[in-house]
């Protein structure tokens, strides 16, 4: 029997749990928000409780650490930065309770580090005059500050999960230092990402992966990173998504992290929100509760150096290799998925990822011989999965507006090459959607190439006059032409 995975672009619940679906839709009720903004929150949470402990092995033998790449689209005023807190609630008092722990240590590594310093002055003394008094005991002295040298304090570590808003150099350091795996959160992404070099984008994919990574620095020194975990969840306006687009799309598309991440854009409740007042509910209490639970069973399996592998149990592995064939086929010539092909050939990972969260949370612990993901769990991770790359498909797919308007810019660029005249560098908006390519001729499209030229660099503003748009340095040297004198 051949099951029709695709479904219309909405995320569909009717395959949740009763558990879950009484979770989404009461968070959704009480926030007022889109339910892709509920979904990226609820599992982001769950991939930090137990990405520590729990890998998954597909069908195909490939085993993957359960961590997740999660971007939401979303207006300002939207929520979605009240709904990820909720959601992470026990994650963030558990690290607030860290930063306690770790301002005590730091004061007693404080009173330690200064007895230290004094004790060693003490001995260093105390061998410098042995030594000028040619004394019997240089070398009890000696052997006593080796061993003293050997007892030097180590400054304590932060030992939290988040990291917000930090650079990707300093993310590094810290999971290098500590032994937590990490959550990686940008509530407003767009400087984070605008920010990162080739450098951090193939660093921060292989903790997405979680493979081991050194890092050999001149400042900070060498360090490797091993057996960590990261998730990732970014948060971006809808400007600054296409302006990242615009800038980094290309190095974020050909370095895999875009294709890794589950990215959605959900229409703004803005305006159509109604006024409930406060709202306390059971559904999210016992979310918490069992986060909780989690993140305890986590710290117990750590210490005892143990981690879980979910398999498949035989009607799940059906079910999943059924849909990676699904996939496969969609990405041909002809196929549906032909223009998002590098999603969709990550998406049956990112599915069973899901699927084994899902699984885990519902049943693990509770029931300690839990390694198997059943049919159902797997459902629900087809229907978040589908969603996901449909949503990919709106954003990146040939007929995105982003698309769209890089390939127009393209146009532009294209027509700005074959057309240069060193004696005349500067145009007006005019001037390029008259006499420029068919169908940039009207000045909204017209001037959303521009713009798209501009945040790349091959056309500056006139200083004196806004509406005129010249060639600048980096269009010169792009394609090796000879700069008009002063440039």
């Amino acid at each position: 029997m051949t099951t029709n995975f695709h479904q219309p672009n909405h995320l569909n619940l009717n395959h949740f749990s009763s558990e879950f679906r009484y979770l989404i839709e009461d968070t959704q009720h009480r926030f007022q928000v889109p339910i892709p903004i509920v979904i990226s929150a609820m599992m982001t949470t769950l991939a930090v409780a137990m990405q520590e402990i729990l890998s998954v092995k597909m069908p195909n033998s490939v085993i993957k650490p359960i961590s997740l790449a999660i971007a939401t689209i979303a207006e300002s005023g939207d929520r979605k930065t009240s709904v990820h807190q909720e959601f992470m609630k026990p994650i963030y008092t558990m690290d607030q309770q860290a930063e306690i722990d770790f301002g005590k240590e730091l004061e007693f590594f404080d009173a330690e580090s200064n007895l230290y310093k004094i004790k060693e002055r003490v001995l260093r003394d105390d061998l410098i005059k042995a030594i000028r008094n040619d004394a019997d005991n240089q070398l009890v002295i000696s052997s006593k500050l080796q061993t003293h040298l050997n007892q030097k304090p180590h400054r304590p570590v932060l030992k939290s999960r988040c990291h917000s808003n930090t650079t990707i150099a300093a993310l590094l350091k810290n999971m290098a230092e500590c032994p937590r795996s990490k959550i990686f959160i940008s509530s407003e992404a767009g400087g984070n990402v605008n920010n990162w070099k080739k450098e951090d984008i193939a660093n921060l994919i292989q903790l997405i992966d979680g493979e081991t990574i050194k890092v050999d620095r001149v400042t900070s020194g060498s360090f490797r990173i091993s057996g960590k975990k990261l998730t990732c969840s970014l948060s971006l306006q809808p400007r600054i998504y296409e302006e990242i687009i615009s800038q980094k799309g290309a190095i974020l598309m050909d370095s895999g992290l875009l294709p890794r991440m589950l990215i959605s854009s959900s229409c703004s409740l803005q305006g159509y929100r109604s006024q409930i007042g406060s709202f306390h509910s059971s559904y999210m209490g016992a979310f918490h509760e069992r986060i909780e639970e989690l993140l305890q069973y986590s710290n117990d399996l750590i210490q005892n150096h143990t981690e879980i592998t979910m398999q498949f149990d035989e009607h799940a592995a059906r079910a999943w290799l059924q849909y990676a064939q699904y996939l496969e086929q969609s990405i041909a010539v002809d196929g549906y998925y032909r223009d998002v092909k590098y999603w969709a050939t990550r998406m049956p990972d990112n599915v069973a990822k899901l699927a084994a969260l899902i699984e885990f949370y519902q049943y693990g612990k509770r029931n300690k011989s839990v390694q198997y993901i059943t049919l159902p769990s797997l459902q629900m991770a087809f229907a978040m999965g589908q969603f996901w790359l449909d949503e990919a498909k709106k954003l990146f797919g040939d007929g995105s507006a982003p698309q769209k308007q890089l390939a127009l810019a393209n146009q532009l660029l294209e027509y700005l090459r074959r057309n240069y005249n060193p004696n005349n560098i500067w145009y007006t908006r005019k001037q390029l959607y008259s006499n420029g390519p068919r169908d940039l001729r009207n000045s909204a499209t017209a001037q959303a190439a521009i713009d798209v030229l501009i945040s790349q660099g091959f056309l500056g503003v006139h200083p004196q006059y806004p509406q005129m748009y010249g060639l600048t340095r980096n269009f010169f040297d792009a394609f090796n032409l000879i700069r008009p004198y002063g440039f």
